[in-house]
């Protein structure tokens, strides 16, 4: 393969960046393309005016950052005048990592989603940990960003720990996976809204364990992005349950339980299903862990704001930093994931793998992978 002037120019800068291993993307992915990338960042000593734009529609110049399209790179990139010194950086590091990983990094929309969050001021500091990361270095030698409600590659390694933990146990219990979601959404304009919705699906799953309606469970929080203009987000979870069974009155129990809440406004929606065999407990697993969709609700806002000139394209920029700056604060040390029952690992009857024996069942994890289809996309929750 053809190497990259970027690809040169860290090789000659010294960068000490690990070998790539064999590993696939968590996000349903097409086969890679002839190319590991098809928008390649400039490097900064080349000639701006020198680069082919692989889009016609963007030899139209933006004179400001604002009404850039922030989830295509080389807009952004033959633009780069217009943003800031960090900004530029960041944006070049994460271009060249689908070339030097291609394995962690092959989903065709790492370099859209990135450019989303790295241009919206998402904040110094975890701009600078998810540009960075996969680069090891004395501090972190790991390499990696954890912030796996935004880096595919972090939310890949989540998803294995998890899938090491439980499952080699499929055989051993009676699994469902449940969602627990709304019908409707809510206006994405205030600190409370969200958080306490998920309170209420917290407190549902209680409930449930309490009154033995389940012995154990494992959950992770979800918000999906329906609009920036207005922001309109549906807060939800994810669950893996433990349980003999879990018919109509269980779902309409954890229902009861979560409309229970006084600050919930949004009518409670469940659904549940039996996991019948190993793949589809793979997949259930694999589920409970996946970053934040940024890039299908802004693409197809920035098609409504191109095809409508009286809007403004500095408005849908705007909405997508204010709602991120939401979703960080909303987050700011407030866990993602919760476990009880026998899901937990201090629970006298764990049914999880110890954390000293998992790496013994990657092979079993991988050929359980190597047969497991793809996973359906996520619909109305």
């Amino acid at each position: 393969m053809k190497t990259s002037s970027i690809q040169t120019a860290a090789i000659k800068q010294g960068d000490s960046l690990s070998a790539d291993t064999n590993i696939s993307n968590i996000t349903h992915v097409s086969p890679l393309p002839s190319t590991t990338s098809s928008i390649i960042a400039p490097n900064p000593d080349d000639n701006p005016s020198s680069i082919q734009n692989p889009n016609p529609v963007n030899a139209c110049i933006p004179i400001d950052s604002s009404s850039l399209n922030r989830s295509d790179c080389f807009e952004l990139m033959l633009n780069a005048a217009t943003l800031d010194a960090q900004t530029v950086r960041y944006l070049q590091l994460v271009a060249r990592k689908p070339e030097l990983y291609p394995h962690r990094f092959r989903d065709p929309d790492y370099l859209a989603h990135s450019s989303i969050l790295l241009t919206s001021h998402w904040g110094s500091s975890s701009s600078h940990r998810y540009a960075h990361c996969c680069r090891p270095n004395p501090l972190n030698r790991s390499g990696t960003c954890q912030l796996h409600q935004y880096c595919c590659y972090c939310c890949y390694l989540k998803q294995q720990s998890l899938l090491q933990q439980f499952l080699p146990r499929f055989h051993q219990a009676s699994w469902h996976s449940i969602t627990l979601s709304f019908h409707g959404d809510l206006p994405f304009d205030t600190f409370d809204a969200v958080p306490s919705h998920w309170a209420a699906c917290k407190a549902g799953l209680s409930t449930l364990l309490e009154e033995k309606l389940i012995d154990g469970y494992y959950c992770t929080r979800e918000l999906k992005i329906n609009s920036f203009l207005p922001c309109r987000v549906l807060p939800h979870f994810h669950a893996v349950v433990v349980a003999e069974s879990f018919d109509e009155s269980a779902e309409a129990r954890l229902a009861e339980a979560i409309a229970a809440n006084p600050y919930v406004t949004l009518t409670p929606s469940i659904q549940a299903k039996s996991i019948a065999d190993e793949s589809g407990f793979y997949n259930h697993l694999r589920y409970l862990y996946k970053p934040l969709n940024l890039l299908e609700p802004y693409r197809r806002e920035w098609q409504i704001v191109e095809a409508n000139p009286e809007i403004p394209k500095w408005k849908l920029n705007s909405a997508v930093s204010d709602c991120l700056g939401r979703y960080c604060l909303i987050n700011y040390q407030r866990p993602k994931m919760f476990t009880a029952g026998v899901m937990h690992p201090q629970h006298a009857q764990y049914l999880g793998v110890p954390t000293n024996q998992r790496q013994d069942y990657r092979d079993l994890v991988d050929s359980i992978a190597a047969n497991a289809p793809w996973l359906p996309s996520e619909a109305a929750a």
